[in-house]
């Protein structure tokens, strides 16, 4: 919360001395930068409360009052990724947003108007999360990652019919492995397995090299990732299968065995 100061007291300080300095901050970013994630996230979220239910904070306002130390920890906090209705960062809101909708909503007298205005709310509700999901592109996948609605969130560069016929071949039902975090879901249900590159005793690996995805590197490390790949498995793992982009490797002590 370096905007306001370098300790409690400089905070405090600011918050008293210099509304006409803080109050901008609620809305706008202290950084320049050409990124719109930067300058506008917290545009965003207003917009994002308001749709979301916000609009009935202007008649139950002891709601908002519940949200004011939400929206100080959020927008007065050095990260833009805080500010924004990415993330986790909102999961505060959504429980105080939705007591609020529901005790506005339970106080209309008019069945009809009671039903058209949750009517209302869930398509504006709607109508935000499909914003968030075409307007948000993290890496790699870019928005693909979260539009579920749309027929590139199911597609991969990888054929995981085929792989996960050739994971079940290759490894066995009970062996630890340790695998990409793709590729673990195919090799779920045993005692052990680990996410790659994290092995300990796995007795085999199953690493995929998609172009696409390196988690935990970034999506820029590929060659990280092939050192890592690699480097594990000299010395200590024989390969079993090839294509590739797909290698699996066993432990030599258990070929060995």
């Amino acid at each position: 919360y370096s905007v306001l100061g370098k300790s409690m007291s400089e905070a405090i300080a600011t918050l008293i001395t210099k509304p006409l300095y803080w109050i901008p901050l609620l809305w706008k970013s202290p950084y320049s930068s050409p990124d719109p994630f930067v300058t506008d996230s917290k545009i965003w979220l207003h917009q994002a409360v308001f749709l979301s239910g916000g609009i009935f904070l202007i008649f139950r306002p002891y709601f908002l009052i519940m949200l004011i130390p939400i929206y100080f920890q959020k927008l007065f906090a050095d990260g833009p990724a805080r500010w924004s209705i990415f993330l986790h960062y909102n999961i505060e809101f959504v429980p105080v947003l939705t007591a609020c909708a529901f005790v506005f909503l339970s106080s209309i007298n008019s069945w009809r108007l009671q039903f058209l205005s949750g009517f209302l709310l869930l398509i504006s509700v709607a109508d935000v999360s499909k914003d968030l999901m075409d307007r948000w592109n993290p890496s790699p996948y870019k928005n693909e990652n979260i539009k579920f609605y749309s027929v590139y969130h199911y597609t991969r560069e990888i054929n995981y019919r085929a792989y996960h016929k050739v994971l079940s071949y290759y490894i066995p039902p009970n062996a630890s492995v340790s695998a990409n975090s793709f590729l673990v879901p195919h090799l779920a249900f045993r005692k052990k397995i680990y996410q790659f590159p994290i092995v300990n005793d796995a007795d085999y690996l199953a690493v995929c090299d998609d172009y696409r995805n390196y988690y935990p590197f970034e999506s820029g490390e590929r060659s990280k990732f092939l050192f890592t790949r690699d480097s594990i498995a000299q010395n200590k793992f024989a390969i079993v299968f090839d294509d590739n982009i797909l290698k699996i490797y066993k432990r030599i002590d258990e070929i060995s065995n």
